[in-house]
């Protein structure tokens, strides 16, 4: 995958999100699926590959992030795609599937985007530019006066 790393799930186009006072604490409820597949990093590696193309398979998804992982040198970098794939199929993809954030076509090992796919990737998305912007913060200066938004 080429790009800028995860701070490109930014451009992701997501439409206008509902505040607790327009719909009440229900609104925010709606979210409850999205933080439920973003638990676990695994998930969201999977997320962000295959936003890199929407109709993956499984198989080729799980070697992307075996290579990732390789190229990390994670604590789990000696898991081959075999063992990741099995993870995913197992327990990662089926909590998507859940949240109705994937779905996978069991015959053709295909996993495409469900209805809850963008809140997820705008919630990602979302984390990583406030996790960017608090680096920024915490390398400034006391004395410097922080940008209006």
């Amino acid at each position: 995958m080429t790009g800028g790393g995860l701070s490109d799930l930014g451009r992701i186009d997501s439409p206008r999100s509902t505040t607790p006072s327009e719909d009440g604490p229900h609104a925010i409820l709606t979210l409850d699926p999205v933080f439920d597949a973003l638990a676990h990093p695994e998930r969201r590696f999977f997320l962000y590959a295959l936003h890199a193309g929407p109709e993956r398979t499984l198989e080729e998804l799980a070697q992307q992030l075996t290579d990732w992982r390789e190229e990390r040198q994670d604590g789990d970098a000696g898991r081959n795609a075999e063992q990741t794939y099995l993870s995913l199929y197992h327990t990662h993809v089926p909590k998507l599937e859940a949240c109705d954030v994937v779905e996978l076509d069991d015959d053709t090992g295909v996993v495409t985007h469900g209805s809850n796919a963008d809140k997820a990737l705008a919630a990602l998305a979302g984390a990583v530019q406030g996790i960017e912007q608090f680096e920024n913060d915490a390398i400034r200066s006391p004395g410097e006066k922080m940008p209006e938004t």
